[in-house]
């Protein structure tokens, strides 16, 4: 055979120079497959795995020997990457058919082969897909098994827990069915009702209703019922199976089925009664005085406010505002213990006043617009002085016999666990439950006045009437509220007795305020007190007019002093032998930038009063020493002396001397040009004895005058022990010198007049015998000058010489007696 005849089995060949090569078949497997449908991987990895698989294709498709497994290995590693879609099945079998047998350079001769491959390839993968999918659905099984598993656990596990909750949580917890039967509760709900659990499961939930519910409470637990609502919290009170009563905080939740229809109710209460006790003591003791247990200012107040707020037509108000007299003696004396207990009888007295208190007579019809705020003519009263009835006896009261709850409780005692509905009157509290309070009789409020006892600070009550028939009943229980306070009182070892003023107040509600109440029967008080105390007094708006404007005077006075509207004007003393000027005296006048100028006498007093006395009187001896001192420079040779009066608060102040020392030394001027002026009074220490300080301003070389001698003590026997350098003789004795002797018998005071003028010369004799010099005051006339003058005494001062003038006017005076001859 030629060789041109021979021809290479078809495995032998050599493959032709246009083959695609393996590279190729790859791209065009990774083209089929990704338009096949979804591929888990990205274009550069799904590349690199066909390359990989292609590799075993070729192999498969070039072993002399076919060996199925590597064709196999190509569709179970398809489904180890994911490629599960079946179109990329479909695509990798029409792929291998088309193009692997030319794109590995093998002839027509492998086509039996590629089939072969096809067929392998299928098998393996539809093996990896099933083993893959039962490996899955084991992974199923047991994931399914092992959910249930331990869903059960858990359940189980939740059941437990819920379980131990529920039997041991410190709230009582009770499960009850839709017709209220109790069906379980735990441990703690049972021993707070003080029950057992199979006692409470006996009863139903309508058998735990207490009086004290509240009036919408059954109503929302209807609707829970009915499923139109999931939850009610409230306060509910709980009666014990001893009968006591317990506070809980209750809360119930409603229970549905799967179905969403209402199947249980769960109520858990926690027990708040300690709590709600110490909000009822805190309340207490935020409305009530620790020492006496009666209402305090903010209680009395809050009642106040109370009444004033949609009163009822014809409503009225009554208030009795009541001092104790002296009662900072009983504690300077005695001590605080003392004091305290005094308090506390006269707070047990006043509260058995208010209990007890039945007017002597009915009172008259009082006109709703008759009222002491509204007119400015006197409001109708009993003399102040007339002496209090003796209060009634209990039993004689109709209060003790209609209104026994009317009694007092124990200071601090907290009302019944259920309040009653006119709790809400005031702070949670009947004012017929605590000490203090007390209810007329009548079918409401109207015709039921409502007395209360109250402490307002220190020594202060009120007795206030919610009210009242008119001002004759608040007058009764004014009079009996003293008539009981003046008893004695035995106090351990000490008995004593004490009396108390009282200011009182009564109108229509809609005719005053509050404050305006309190106001005027402060101010009612304090006259009280000035017209001779241990007295009631009814309010007077005249008069409170003008009281009121004293303590507005007196309240402007710091202001006044820093604003520099007090002055000082000076008026000569005269030698009645030369009528030269030998001193001044310095008085000092309050410019009022409303009621012009002021003399001391409506002021001084308040200034006392109000202790500003002691800064207006440093003042005053500043200013005349200065002006002192500024006319000892101008006219050194007539040695004029400077008198400036000193009040009895000043001259009891420790630091009295020290301040006139400082003065002194301030202003430079002489002591011995310092005349003070002190009254018999200021003078006589709190012992009677004399005043320690006098002494004192003497050695310093001060003068000491007694003003207005023969209006205090007038003790001639204490002249011989004081250092006292000029006595000044009271105006009513000068003033019966006034008049030549046929002035006086035509006048009809002949007899006064001798009286006044022996007395007079009485006083200059003795002065002279101390060596004690005498001026007389409120000198205006001529014959008064003359006969001072021929009774021997020194000194004159009055409008007959010079009204008080300014300084100015004064440096005048002096200049001109300076340039006059001796």
């Amino acid at each position: 055979m030629p060789p041109s005849d021979r021809r290479t089995p078809p495995d032998r060949r050599t493959p032709p120079q246009d083959a695609a090569g393996p590279a190729v078949f790859a791209r065009r497997w990774r083209r089929r497959v990704s338009r096949a449908g979804f591929v888990p991987l990205d274009a550069a990895a799904l590349g690199t795995l066909l390359r990989r698989l292609t590799g075993g294709l070729i192999t498969a498709l070039r072993s002399p020997r076919f060996d199925p497994g590597q064709a196999a290995a190509v569709g179970a590693a398809l489904v180890e990457a994911h490629l599960t879609e079946p179109a990329v099945l479909s695509a990798t079998i029409q792929v291998i058919g088309d193009h692997l047998a030319v794109d590995a350079g093998a002839g027509p001769a492998h086509r039996e082969r590629v089939v072969q491959i096809q067929g392998a390839v299928a098998s393996g993968y539809a093996h990896a897909l099933r083993q893959a999918t039962m490996a899955e659905q084991e992974r199923l099984s047991s994931a399914v098994l092992g959910a249930h598993a331990a869903a059960e656990r858990a359940l189980r596990t939740s059941e437990e827990r819920l379980r131990a909750i529920f039997h041991s949580a410190a709230v009582g917890i009770g499960v009850s069915t839709m017709d209220g039967q109790i069906v379980s509760v735990n441990q703690a709900f049972a021993d707070l009702l003080g029950y057992t659990a199979d006692e409470m499961c006996a009863l139903n939930v309508p058998e735990l209703t207490h009086p004290s519910d509240p009036p919408d409470m059954w109503k929302l637990y209807a609707e829970m019922i009915r499923g139109d609502r999931d939850h009610v919290r409230l306060e509910k009170a709980y009666y014990r199976k001893d009968g006591g009563v317990v506070w809980t905080d209750m809360t119930a939740s409603l229970i549905r089925d799967e179905n969403g229809a209402p199947e249980l109710t769960i109520a858990m209460v926690q027990d708040i009664t300690d709590r709600l006790s110490l909000q009822d003591r805190l309340e207490h003791q935020a409305t009530h005085d620790p020492l006496t247990g009666l209402p305090n200012r903010a209680m009395i107040a809050a009642h106040l406010d109370r009444i004033f707020t949609d009163p009822l037509p014809g409503a009225r108000v009554g208030l009795c505002y009541l001092d104790l007299d002296g009662f900072k003696r009983v504690n300077d004396t005695l001590g605080h213990q003392v004091g305290d207990e005094l308090l506390a009888e006269v707070a047990h007295r006043l509260t058995t006043c208010v209990t007890t208190f039945s007017p002597a007579v009915s009172s008259p019809p009082t006109s709703p617009s008759a009222s002491p705020f509204a007119s400015s003519s006197p409001a109708p009263s009993p003399s102040a002085a007339s002496p209090p009835a003796a209060s009634s006896p209990a039993a004689a009261s109709p209060f003790a016999a209609s209104s026994p709850a009317a009694a007092p409780a124990p200071a601090g005692s907290s009302p019944a666990a259920v309040p009653s509905p006119a709790a809400a009157s005031f702070a949670g509290l009947d004012p017929s439950a605590g000490p203090g309070f007390a209810r007329g009789p009548g079918p409401d409020r109207a015709a039921r006045p409502v007395f209360i006892a109250g402490r307002m600070s220190g020594d202060e009550f009120v007795l206030l009437a919610d009210n009242p028939a008119g001002p004759a009943e608040l007058t009764a229980l004014a009079e009996q509220a003293l008539a009981a306070l003046s008893r004695p009182y035995q106090l351990d070892q000490h008995r004593m007795r004490v009396t108390a003023s009282i200011g009182v107040v009564e109108s229509p509600v809609h005719a005053t305020t509050p404050a305006e109440l309190m106001k005027a029967a402060d101010l009612t008080l304090y006259v009280a007190k000035q017209e001779g105390r241990g007295r009631f007094v009814m309010y007077d708006a005249d008069r409170n007019a003008r009281q009121a404007a004293r303590y507005e005077l007196a309240a402007a006075m710091p202001d006044a002093l820093d604003r520099h509207e007090f002055t000082v004007v000076y008026q000569p003393l005269v030698s009645l032998a030369d009528e030269r000027i030998h001193g001044v005296e310095a008085l000092v006048r309050w410019q009022h930038p409303v009621l012009g100028l002021l003399s001391p006498d409506a002021f001084i007093p308040l200034a006392e009063e109000t202790g500003v006395i002691l800064q207006l009187g440093h003042w005053v001896l500043e200013t005349a020493c200065t002006q002192a001192a500024e006319w000892s420079r101008l006219f050194p040779h007539l040695r004029v002396s400077m008198s400036v009066n000193m009040t009895v608060s000043q001259t009891h102040e420790p630091s009295f001397l020290t301040e006139v020392e400082a003065v002194l030394a301030r202003t430079a001027l002489d002591p011995g040009r310092l005349v003070l002026e002190l009254t018999e009074s200021a003078i006589m220490d709190t012992d009677g004895a004399p005043l320690r300080a006098l002494d004192g301003l003497a050695q310093r070389g001060i003068r000491i005058a007694i003003d207005d001698f023969g209006t205090g003590y007038s003790n001639l026997a204490y002249l011989r022990r004081l250092p006292v350098h000029t006595l000044k003789l009271a105006g009513p004795f000068v003033e019966g010198l006034r008049f030549a002797e046929g002035h006086r018998s035509a006048e009809g005071l002949r007899g006064s007049a001798e009286v006044d003028e022996q007395i007079v010369e009485t006083v200059i004799r003795l002065a002279h015998a101390l060596d004690i010099t005498v001026t007389a005051e409120a000198v205006e006339t001529r014959h008064q000058a003359d006969r001072l003058r021929a009774l021997g005494c020194d000194t004159g001062q009055g409008w007959l010489f010079a009204r008080p003038l300014p300084a100015d006017e004064i440096t005048e005076l002096l200049r001109s007696e300076s340039k006059s001859p001796s």
